[in-house]
């Protein structure tokens, strides 16, 4: 990892808002000053109300929150960030990036070539990476060995995307052991960072004891998640 900026975010959290993830609004934001985070971005999938929730709590907790969703797309997961309103999945990336952009936010590519968790395969970065802003070159719970190597090449020889690490927490304890740091400590520093490519990529995997954690919330989750796939599909 790069040199660590004075500030630091994570922009890939999940909350119980998420239908594969467990923990509260207020546990999430605690793990994060902890942390010593300034910024955080709860992107759940396809729902914004965490995120909405974290924005106006999150001064509490000595913390700034910024409107974020993990969009399902035809093509694979996008993050948007720095969004206002829901943006509904099952569109294209290209379709769904437009989307975020005409919200004034912005929309980085997670976990990139890790088709197993969700993420965009080759083809389809090579045919968004010219519309988005940002790419997980680290992803400290699913991104392994996976594609990492190669999508981080790619990006230092042809797409030439904000670098980005997040942390893909999906329990409390997962928060900001990855995050990317940036110049100053405002949402705004951070969104000319990711405009200008000019973050870096900090932190590490998710460790031993937060698998263990993650692995013990398993049995719930995949209830949680089969009680959302059969919503979804009525």
């Amino acid at each position: 990892m790069e040199e660590i900026l004075s500030g630091k975010a994570d922009l890939h959290i999940h909350s119980e808002y998420s239908h594969d993830a467990h923990h509260s609004i207020e546990s999430i934001l605690k793990t994060a000053k902890l942390r010593g985070l300034d910024i955080v971005a709860i992107t759940d999938h396809n729902v914004i109300a965490g995120s909405k929730r974290a924005e106006k709590i999150a001064q509490d907790f000595g913390l700034t929150a910024i409107v974020g969703e993990e969009v399902d797309t035809k093509d694979g997961d996008i993050i948007a960030v720095f969004i206002k309103d829901f943006i509904a999945p099952g569109r294209s990336a290209f379709d769904t990036i437009r989307e975020i952009h005409k919200q004034g936010g912005l929309a980085i590519i997670p976990h990139p070539l890790n088709w197993i968790v969700g993420g965009l395969k080759e083809k389809a970065v090579f045919e968004v990476y010219p519309e988005a802003d940002g790419i997980e070159v680290f992803n400290g719970g699913w991104c392994g060995s996976l594609g990492r190597r190669r999508a981080h090449y790619l990006n230092l020889t042809k797409f030439n995307l904000a670098q980005i690490a997040s942390s893909d927490s999906h329990l409390a304890c997962h928060v900001g052991r990855a995050f990317v740091s940036f110049k100053g400590k405002t949402p705004g520093d951070l969104f000319l960072a990711i405009k200008n490519k000019e973050t870096r990529p900090a932190g590490k995997s998710w460790t031993v004891m937060d698998r263990i954690a993650w692995l013990g919330k398993l049995p719930n989750l995949i209830v949680k998640e089969i009680a959302y796939r059969t919503r979804s599909n009525k």
